[in-house]
């Protein structure tokens, strides 16, 4: 089945299509691995020191780690380099193939000015979430990890994020 690009960056940001991320990373490079190693490559460019990846979804593999403060920085790398990312990342439904999934981000359409960026859960990890919103001009990311719950993953960010609204301005 040939899928379009745009569903398949839609997929893979808005419901983790880890299927989708294998897929674009094989058709951009030939196969994960070579993708991987780009990916590895631009990670050292803007300074994760403490990142390294072994597959193209984030899934656990033996030596995959990112550190938040190397997820934050690159999530506003992200945010400047492609700003319209936010625009697919608040999508709040995706339907593919006659399959309706929700957005699994709990900050869209509950906390003010909202609209990204993305949720994971693992075994290792727990429930995390890098989250962003932008209230009067001030865009914040918030960056949870090894949360037991759902719930807690929710508080915590909102947490951070009026952390930041209330103690700092531009």
């Amino acid at each position: 089945m040939k899928v379009p690009l745009s569903e398949i960056i839609t997929g893979i940001s808005v419901v983790s299509a880890n299927d989708g991320c294998i897929a674009l990373s094989e058709h951009l490079y030939g196969t994960e691995e070579a993708f991987v190693q780009q990916m590895n490559k631009r990670a050292k460019e803007l300074g994760l020191i403490q990142t390294l990846f072994k597959n193209s979804s984030g899934l656990p593999a033996e030596g995959h780690y990112m550190s938040a403060r190397d997820i934050a920085t690159l999530a506003r790398e992200l945010i400047i380099s492609h700003p319209k990312i936010l625009e697919i990342e608040s999508i709040t439904e995706f339907t593919f193939n006659e399959i309706k999934q929700l957005n699994r981000n709990p900050l869209l359409g509950i906390y003010p000015g909202a609209d990204g960026l993305k949720t994971g859960w693992t075994e290792e990890a727990g429930y995390c979430l890098f989250g962003t919103a932008k209230q009067n001009g001030m865009r914040l990311i918030s960056v949870v990890l090894k949360t037991n719950d759902e719930d807690e993953r929710l508080a915590a960010s909102r947490e951070l994020l009026d952390y930041g609204y209330q103690n700092f301005e531009l």
